[in-house]
C-alpha cells in the first residue's frame, strides 16, 4: 500500500459545532489488488476512526 494524499475537511454546522472529516487516497500495488484494497479500507478506516475519537475527546475536554 502506498498513501498518496491525505487531509481533512472542517465543516461548520448550523448549531455552531464543527464536523471534522479525514480523507486518505492510497494505491494498492500487489498481485491481489482487490484483496489488498479491502484490507486497506479496513486498516485506514480504523486508524482514521481512532484519530477522530482522540480529537473529539480532547475537543470536549475528556483527555
Amino acid at each position: 500500500m502506498r498513501i498518496e494524499t491525505g487531509g481533512y475537511e472542517l465543516e461548520r454546522l448550523p448549531d455552531g459545532r464543527h464536523l471534522l472529516r479525514l480523507h486518505t487516497t492510497y494505491a494498492a500495488q500487489t498481485h491481489f489488488n482487490g484483496y489488498a484494497a479491502l484490507w486497506g479500507e479496513l486498516f485506514l478506516g480504523d486508524i482514521q476512526a481512532n484519530v477522530l475519537e482522540v480529537i473529539r475527546q480532547r475537543a470536549e475536554g475528556q483527555d
